[in-house]
This record gives structure tokens, C-alpha cells and sequence, in this order.
């Protein structure tokens, strides 16, 4: 009963190969410089509405995508957004 009280939240977990992760993480930084930014383990990206982690993998040559969202395309737009910049670089 409880359980279905409480919002129902989409996530998205995606890794990708990036040659030099910390160069991505950076970017993502500089695209996003006009929002809510938290610099704890990555790129934290804070909106009323959804949050988004990008962060340089410690173990493979990769950045790692968390994205957090009550709405599913909330969730799908903002990937897509940090897509564009990844895919820039």
C-alpha cells in the first residue's frame, strides 16, 4: 500500500567508450554551465524535474550516463541532450 503511494521514478544507465573521459566530462560541464551543477563524482545536472550524472569511469576508458526523471521523456529528452555534446567531442 505504501509502495503505491510513492512516485513512480524513471532511470536511465548507459556507459559509453570515450578515449578520454575526463575531455567528455568537461564538455558536458561547459554545455550545461547555465544550470543547477553539482561536482561531486562527475557532472551532476539538477532540474526541477529530472537530474542527470555523467561521470568519468575509474576502471575502463568510458563515461557513465545517470539520468533520473518522473517523466519517461523528461528522462529521454535530457539524454538526448548530453548525447549531442558527447557525440561533439
Amino acid at each position: 500500500e505504501i509502495l503505491d503511494e510513492l512516485p513512480a521514478y524513471h532511470l536511465i544507465k548507459e556507459k559509453h567508450h570515450a578515449p578520454d573521459p575526463s575531455a567528455l566530462v568537461r564538455a558536458v560541464e561547459e554545455a550545461f554551465s547555465g544550470e543547477t551543477i553539482e561536482k561531486i563524482d562527475g557532472i551532476k545536472i539538477v532540474r526541477d524535474n529530472a537530474w542527470a550524472l555523467v561521470r568519468a569511469s575509474g576502471t575502463e576508458p568510458m563515461i557513465r550516463i545517470m539520468i533520473e526523471a518522473k517523466d519517461q521523456g523528461v528522462a529521454n529528452a535530457m539524454y538526448q541532450e548530453i548525447m549531442r555534446v558527447v557525440r561533439q567531442v
